[in-house]
């Protein structure tokens, strides 16, 4: 359902969450008690703000990496990062 806020002159539209599981919903009541928001401010505040990330670039992400492997190759040896696994699990 859409309707319109004639206060604030937005169109506005209603949604309805069927089968949510109940402890999906007592941890959306808490998250919203945290920051002191209604559980409708709540899921709001997270769609928000998971649809309007901005899109990553894997590409540019790869190259990065690629990048970042590169400038430190030479300092770790594959002898010393055995090493290391193995002395945590001492």
């Amino acid at each position: 359902m859409i309707t319109y806020d004639c206060v604030k002159g937005d169109v506005m539209a209603d949604i309805t969450i069927r089968d949510m599981p109940d402890r999906l919903y007592r941890r959306l009541e808490e998250r919203a008690k945290e920051q002191r928001r209604t559980v409708d401010r709540e899921v709001i505040a997270r769609l928000e703000s998971s649809i309007e990330r901005n899109p990553i670039d894997v590409e540019e992400w790869i190259a990065e990496a690629e990048r970042n492997a590169r400038s430190i190759r030479g300092f770790l040896t594959d002898e010393m990062l055995k090493a290391f696994k193995e002395e945590g699990r001492e």
